[in-house]
């Protein structure tokens, strides 16, 4: 007979935590800026991410250049940032600044407000 999962101490605590840390953190936040991970799916990133789209939070991605980037989180982002993220490249970091600077003015805090 299988067991339920979502009684399992160690998922309990889990969803504490998302209760008592994640919510909060995320809820307030005017905005979400996250680094798209490459490979095999993250689930703490999917977790997050999921926080974000049921709190209604603008978001912002970060890609590498060989990063996939799955169509329907291309349709949920706000805005996406395609870069290598060059350290050594002042082009790119006033590239990447510009558009954080963008990304902000037009979904950031209002007069102070998140």
């Amino acid at each position: 007979m299988p067991t339920d999962p979502w009684q399992d101490p160690e998922v309990k605590q889990w969803m504490r935590h998302v209760r008592r840390k994640l919510i909060p953190k995320i809820s307030g936040s005017a905005v979400t800026i996250s680094i798209v991970p490459n490979g095999q799916p993250d689930v703490k990133y999917a977790v997050e991410l999921g926080m974000c789209i049921m709190l209604n939070k603008p978001i912002l991605l970060f890609a590498r250049t060989d990063t996939v980037i799955p169509e329907r989180l291309r349709r949920v982002a706000d805005e996406i940032i395609i870069s290598d993220l060059d350290p050594d490249s002042r082009a790119e970091q006033e590239y990447v600044a510009q558009r954080v600077a963008e990304f902000m003015e037009k979904f950031g805090p209002q007069d102070g407000v998140s």
